[in-house]
């Protein structure tokens, strides 16, 4: 049995039946991943205050080569997220990101890349940060789904001058065959290649014509702004987009729904 040192970031945590914890974790080595930690809900547990949800710490395990679950040696603080845990609304997206990421690798299975993601993610939405809470959020889901393989492509003819004389056609979210962004009334403008089916994931569900450009420049590295109302729209989504490739719902969105007010 090997003894590795690693980060990572803790998702969540189980009870074991009797004073220890199984506590989840998401690391660039071993991807979504099981730690065993023995005694931690004991009265004088050291390692209790340092695993707690979404700490970026440093874990020294005991791991066998291929399985799911190693045994937690010892623990340290690599950040302070106190502030983020305090303010519920970015607590909330951070929760929903961190589902995201954790849904989107395989048991033990090495995923640099979404840890990555998820690292920068919980930077930019502490509030010492200066970052918008929605825009931090928006630019992070699109930073994980990318990293995941689900990257929003954005067709062509949207980002092309519409004819004056027509009125632009409501926007509907991905179609995930071939991911790109569809529209209602895809026959008006006479053109074979432009998209024809309406996603299944999201159905009647709008994407305004900011969100979309803001995916379009997100994709090429360009600094960008989005209202906090299209935001929320977007981040919505996102949601959605990771659900459908997950095939599960994401539980801690109803409870940034609830935080945000969003219907």
């Amino acid at each position: 049995m090997a003894v590795v040192k690693i980060h990572a970031i803790i998702l969540k945590s189980y009870e074991t039946g009797n004073s220890s914890e199984v506590v989840h974790i998401l690391c660039a080595e071993f991807g979504r991943y099981s730690v065993y930690a023995r005694g931690l809900r004991r009265q004088r547990s050291r390692f209790a205050a340092i695993l707690q949800p979404l700490s970026l710490v440093e874990l020294t395990l005991s791991a066998k080569d291929g399985a799911e679950m190693a045994t937690l040696r010892d623990a340290a603080p690599l950040t302070d997220h106190s502030a983020l845990t305090s303010d519920m609304e970015r607590f909330s997206l951070a929760l929903v990101l961190a589902e995201v990421a954790a849904a989107s690798c395989n048991a033990a299975q090495a995923a640099p890349e979404i840890f990555a993601a998820l690292v920068q993610a919980l930077h930019d939405l502490d509030p010492r940060s200066g970052e918008p809470a929605m825009l931090a959020a928006c630019r992070a889901m699109l930073t994980i789904l990318a990293a995941a393989g689900y990257e929003p492509q954005i067709d062509e003819a949207l980002l092309h001058p519409w004819p004056a004389e027509r009125a632009k056609p409501q926007m509907f979210w991905l179609e995930m065959e071939n991911a790109r962004v569809h529209s209602q009334g895809s026959h008006s403008l006479g053109d074979p290649h432009w998209p024809m089916r309406i996603a299944p994931a999201a159905r009647h569900f709008p994407l305004p014509p900011q969100a979309v450009r803001f995916i379009h420049n997100v994709a090429h590295g360009r600094q960008v702004v989005l209202a906090s109302e299209h935001a929320a729209q977007l981040f919505e989504g996102l949601v959605r987009l990771a659900e459908y490739h997950h095939e599960s719902g994401i539980k801690s969105a109803n409870f940034w729904r609830e935080i945000s007010g969003t219907p």
